[in-house]
This record gives C-alpha cells, sequence and structure tokens, in this order.
C-alpha cells in the first residue's frame, strides 16, 4: 500500500500530522488544494476501511472506492477533528481510494484493508431474484422422464451429457451436478413433476447428498428451492468458495418448496444440499455473477 498525491500535483507533498487530542497520527496531503490518493498492490484487497479527518474545519467528504474496471462507489462522509469511519467490502478487487474533502485538509487514519469474507443470505425467492436479476437459471425441466415418472440418471451431469435423463445443451452450461457419500451405486435420479412441482434433481439414494459445482469465475450468487421427499425436518446448503466455507444454512424442509440463496463477495466453486438419512432434490437453481457491494459506517465489527 502507498499514499501518493493526484497524479496532476505539482511541487505538493504529504503531511503526517501528529497526535491531537483523542485523534492519533493521521496522513494526508500538504496543500489545500490537493487531495489523497491511497493505492493498494495487494492483490486480495476486498475490503478498505478508513477514518477520514478534517484537521481545519469540517467539510462534507467524499472517499472514492476503485477497482481495475473503474469506480466502484463514492460514498459521502462527514468530515470531522475527531473522524468518521466509512469502509466497503465487494466481489472486486479494490486498487486504488480517493480522500477528499475540498476546502480543507483532510487526512486519513486507522486503515484497514486486505480479504474480507462477507455474504447475505436469502430465505425469499422473489426476493433473491429481484436483487440479482441478471443470474442464470437451471429449472431441469429439458430432462427426459420416464413415461412421465422419475428417472434414474448417471452422475455426474453437466451441459455435455448425452444419455437417457438429458441430451447435450440441455443443462445451462457452467455447473456440474453430482452425488457424494456412501453409496456404491453413485446415481442422480429426476424427480417427476407431482405434488404441485416441476422436474428436480437429486441423490438416488438416501445416504448419498447433492453437489452442484460452478466453473465460471464469476459465480458470486447461488440460490435454489431444496425440497426434502421422505419426511419433514432440518435440512443445509453449504456454500464454498476456494479458500474452503463461506457459510452453511439450514433451514426447514418438506415435500414443498424451501428458498435458500447467497450473494457473497467470493466465487462460489460449489455448494452441497444434504439432509441425512433423506432424499434432497433441488429445483430452480440461480447462479451467476451477483455484484455485492457492502458499505459500512460504524467500523467493519
Amino acid at each position: 500500500m502507498n499514499y501518493t498525491l493526484p497524479d496532476s500535483a505539482d511541487g505538493t507533498f504529504l503531511a503526517l500530522s501528529p497526535a491531537v487530542d483523542t485523534v492519533t497520527d493521521r496522513i494526508g496531503a500538504d496543500n489545500l488544494n490537493d487531495f489523497l490518493v491511497i493505492q493498494f498492490s495487494d492483490p486480495n484487497t476486498t475490503a478498505v476501511g478508513l477514518d477520514l479527518i478534517c484537521t481545519s474545519a469540517e467539510r462534507a467528504g467524499t472517499v472514492r472506492f476503485y477497482s481495475a474496471n473503474g469506480l466502484i462507489t463514492e460514498e459521502a462522509v462527514s468530515c470531522t477533528k475527531g473522524g468518521n469511519f466509512i469502509g466497503i467490502s465487494g466481489d472486486e478487487l479494490i486498487i486504488r481510494v480517493e480522500a477528499q474533502a475540498p476546502g480543507t485538509w483532510e487526512a486519513v487514519d486507522n486503515v484497514t484493508f486486505g480479504s474480507a469474507t462477507l455474504f447475505t443470505a436469502y430465505s425469499d425467492r422473489d426476493e433473491f431474484e429481484v436483487t440479482y436479476p441478471l443470474l442464470n437459471k437451471e429449472d431441469f425441466e429439458s430432462g427426459h422422464l420416464n413415461d412421465g415418472s422419475g428417472r434414474t440418471c448417471p452422475s455426474p451431469l453437466d451441459a455435455s451429457s448425452d444419455n437417457l435423463c438429458f441430451s447435450p445443451g440441455d443443462l445451462v452450461a457452467g455447473v456440474q451436478y453430482q452425488v457424494q457419500g456412501t453409496s456404491v451405486t453413485n446415481e442422480l435420479t429426476l424427480g417427476d413433476p407431482i405434488q404441485g412441482r416441476s422436474i428436480t434433481l437429486g441423490p438416488n439414494t438416501a445416504s448419498d447428498f447433492l453437489i452442484a459445482s460452478f466453473s465460471g469465475s464469476q459465480t458470486t450468487g447461488v440460490g435454489l428451492d431444496v425440497y426434502c421427499v421422505l419426511s419433514d425436518g432440518i435440512a443445509s446448503v453449504r456454500f464454498y468458495s476456494t479458500k474452503g466455507l463461506i457459510t452453511e444454512q439450514s433451514f426447514d424442509c418438506s415435500k414443498s418448496a424451501a428458498f435458500i440463496g447467497i450473494a457473497a463477495n467470493k466465487h462460489i466453486t460449489l455448494i452441497e444440499a444434504e439432509f441425512v438419512g433423506n432424499f434432497e432434490y433441488i429445483d430452480n437453481l440461480l447462479f451467476g455473477r451477483a455484484a455485492l457491494e457492502l458499505v459500512f459506517n460504524d467500523g467493519f465489527e
């Protein structure tokens, strides 16, 4: 991380200000017409927070956060002598921050940065779809049933599958479905559209559970309907990134659909849906880029 002035600055300097009252040492521009630029070289910086301080007079301040693709967000901050916190965490790498309060000397202190795993969980499908309207959707309606009833399928399945269940291109590309557990059959099942539901997909054995893995590097949002066929109870869906578990969401599961979804600032690589000793089927899978940006005004805690 380094601290600089705007690229257009000429003959200006940074200033390290000493502690005053309850404010510790801070750094800012030494010229009233300049503003402070912070640049981050750590390739894992997805969260940045800082205290913005106005050393001579209180002003309306602005902090701009940038990725390699341009401006992520511009946040208004009340810039006071005591300082106010502003921070964001999202799914884009932050490479630059600009802190500005026109008409006064602005400085920063307590700059916090790094990789942070954050997510927002949803249990309402409508809210999830409205919030992230551009996600891909897989409803398994292209599956070939066995004379209108369910059909056993090989595991894994993806868009290239060519078998009795799916033809190439039937499944939306970017996801692979498979089972994991203790059975020796290692098979999936297309669930027939009964009891008011459409075609579903799940393990063929109650001792197995379903895994969906995502090949795209931009999958930061995943949501799905889950059905538990044998009995009602508590099921769970685990969401993973390349760094490990993001979150495990537990919920009441029955023969009626239960929706669970998350938007994260990490790429979601796979999910596991499990209800031990039950057949858990999924439907209406949503996945893709869910631009997540969380703004913090009172610290990251």
